[in-house]
């Protein structure tokens, strides 16, 4: 009697769950017939192509270039002898021990995995360093590094005084 309660349940909250997916789905549907006409994409004939991608360019050079023992430093990817992309051992022995762990990789908070973010400032700044004992530092995890540029960029258009100087490499990835 008591499993099939819950089966009964189960079957309640699945049908719960699929006339909302149902909604949804009939919403982006009207949205897709909103939105995805032909006139409604002509717009996009006027968005001027953005400038090249300097930094892809340089990437490029190296890969056109002849000289033997060259690195690419540019992408910010380790590469074996062929150009493809190479895992350190040490970040497979990493993911080895979250899977023996039984981690998840579910969606961090917004300011990303606080031990995370508290152990990557001790390893760039030192544990011992004086602005992160007294908290002068702040931080977050982010995607990559030109999204935490981004992110950054961002923060600083809305809460810096209006022309403060931000620098960055030159060429720099067009985002930045």
């Amino acid at each position: 009697p008591h499993s099939e309660k819950l089966r009964q349940g189960r079957r309640g909250r699945c049908a719960q769950v699929q006339q909302k997916e149902q909604k949804t789905m009939a919403a982006a549907r009207l949205t897709l017939l909103i939105c995805g006409g032909a006139s409604a994409m002509s717009y996009l004939k006027q968005v001027p192509q953005g400038a090249p991608d300097l930094i892809l360019g340089v990437a490029q050079a190296f890969r056109e270039s002849p000289a033997p023992n060259k690195v690419n430093l540019v992408i910010g990817a380790y590469r074996d002898g062929k150009g493809k992309p190479w895992v350190l051992p040490s970040v497979r022995t990493a993911e080895s021990r979250l899977v023996e762990r039984g981690e998840v990789k579910e969606y961090a908070g917004i300011a990303g995995i606080p031990t995370f973010v508290e152990r990557a400032l001790e390893f760039a700044y030192g544990k011992d360093c004086p602005a992160l004992v007294e908290k002068r530092v702040a931080a977050v995890q982010t995607l990559s590094g030109t999204g935490a540029c981004r992110i950054a960029a961002d923060f600083y258009s809305k809460f810096l005084p209006k022309g403060t100087v931000a620098y960055v490499s030159d060429p720099t990835w067009p985002n930045h």
